[in-house]
């Protein structure tokens, strides 16, 4: 009964920490304040009522659309929204409160890297140390750090050789941003690091479709965060067992 009323806190009050980082991450790639201020339509500005920023009922009720101008709401919203629940459930399922933090502070952290990334292919420093540090938390509560360092070391050695054989030109395969994340993850992951970076470079692959770009560039840092989540998800909640 306690953990059901863990896992339904975390539903609750995850769509609204989620629609915070979701809201602050589009507003950082457009290089907008983002911290203080009233709600707004980021097409028309309009101020936003507390009812129309309601987590997920409030974009369903509009139909995906600005109740002041009727322009297209970014679908990131009601998806940051979801991923938000998803994540602090996760952390709320924790054994231990400092374990929760690091749960949350990676979860939430990777949710605005990939909307950064998915925006302007880019991933800032500042956010890929801050989840490096819940990343190597998360390891020392397991007790895992030496095995997070070397899988971090071999990771990283492997992406910087995939960054040289996939330079076309001036422009590398795999930008220094993703390498740096990676090695964050990899200090959470340990030996679990090949599964996420296969399962990432697969949505990547199926994704690259969807986001084609006329520059042919394609931010990897939404599938290196989505199959972190998943892969170490399913260990830390005890699933990976029955997944393999």
């Amino acid at each position: 009964m306690w953990e059901g009323l863990r896992i339904g806190a975390g539903l609750a009050i995850g769509p609204i920490l989620g629609s915070f980082v979701t809201n602050w991450a589009l507003r950082r790639a457009r290089g907008e304040q983002a911290l203080v201020g009233r709600s707004r339509c980021d097409d028309c500005q309009a101020p936003l009522s507390f009812l129309r920023t309601m987590p997920l009922i409030a974009y369903a009720v509009q139909r995906g659309r600005c109740g002041a101008c009727r322009s297209v709401i970014d679908p990131l919203h009601p998806v940051g929204e979801i991923i938000g629940a998803l994540v602090l459930a996760f952390a709320f399922l924790a054994p231990s409160p400092f374990e929760g933090l690091g749960r949350a502070l990676v979860g939430f952290t990777l949710l605005s890297l990939a909307i950064i990334d998915l925006k302007t292919l880019r991933l800032p420093n500042a956010l890929t140390a801050l989840c490096a540090a819940g990343c190597l938390l998360l390891a020392t509560l397991r007790g895992a750090v030496l095995e997070g360092v070397v899988c971090a070391a071999i990771l990283t050695g492997l992406l910087l050789l995939l960054r040289i054989a996939g330079r076309r030109g001036d422009t590398p395969g795999i930008g220094l941003g993703d390498i740096k994340l990676a090695i964050g993850l990899g200090l959470w992951l340990g030996v679990l690091s090949s599964w996420a970076l296969g399962l990432a470079a697969l949505l990547a692959l199926a994704s690259s479709g969807l986001w084609r770009r006329q520059e042919r560039k394609h931010a990897f840092g939404p599938a290196m965060a989505i199959a972190a989540l998943l892969v170490g998800g399913a260990r830390d909640l005890g699933l990976w067992t029955m997944i393999t």
